[in-house]
């Protein structure tokens, strides 16, 4: 048994358009594009969390029609990074009214209500920037692969419609790809290098630190003089 799996493994590299070479009868399927696209889908869930944390927020933000502006942020591990001014901007909100406490409030525009509840947002999207490398072995039937990748990253139509560019270096990564009984799943995915995917993603999309916290204050400054 050892013999027949070792015989069985192999390593590959995926030629795009090309069947990859069999190892015998008994090894497992072997993954081709539409498998393989299961890893950049991971790496877009991975990519998309801070516009899905937007829609969440806003969505839990908006069920009592009073969405203030600490409720318009997203969460990663630099902390929580105020977005109301780019909400606002870009047409999601308008102004709502004052509460007891002189507090300013919001409420959805129509096109902030398609955003909170259409479908999950994904405004970035990888696709493989030349061969992946696998390593593979099939055994009863079935295969699990590692994958080792660099993928480049660009806006979507959806998200071209939001930002005029995002700059987001090549993404390397390793991730997990294998058949079974209900099919090919991807998982595992582990993006390399010392800069945290989420904090790129959001520098790309809403700037560094500085520019954002600029943005946020002087937003606020124009929505109090607005409200004198």
């Amino acid at each position: 048994m050892k013999r027949n799996l070792r015989a069985c493994a192999w390593a590959l590299v995926l030629i795009a358009g090309a069947s990859l070479a069999a190892c015998d009868d008994n090894a497992g399927p072997k993954p081709g594009p539409a498998e393989l696209a299961l890893v950049t889908h991971e790496l877009d869930g991975v990519l998309n969390l801070p516009a899905r944390q937007l829609q969440d927020n806003l969505k839990r933000a908006a069920a009592d029609h009073r969405i203030y502006a600490e409720e318009m942020v997203i969460t990663g591990p630099p902390g929580t990074t105020p977005v109301d001014w780019w909400v606002y901007r870009k047409g999601l909100l308008r102004v709502a009214g004052v509460d007891t406490y002189y507090r300013g409030y919001f409420d959805l525009t129509p096109k902030g209500e398609a955003f909170v509840n259409g479908a999950q947002p994904r405004w970035l999207a990888s696709t493989f920037q030349g061969q992946p490398q696998l390593v593979c072995a099939g055994e009863g039937g079935f295969t699990s692969c590692r994958v080792t990748a660099v993928a480049t990253v660009k806006l979507t139509p959806e998200g071209a419609a939001l930002f005029d560019s995002a700059s987001i270096a090549p993404q390397r990564f390793t991730a997990a790809l294998a058949s079974g009984p209900s099919g090919w799943s991807a998982s595992e995915l582990q993006i390399t290098g010392d800069a945290d995917p989420w904090l790129t993603v959001r520098t790309a999309l809403f700037g560094d630190h500085d520019a954002i916290d600029k943005a946020h204050y002087d937003w606020a400054v124009r929505m109090n003089r607005r409200g004198r």
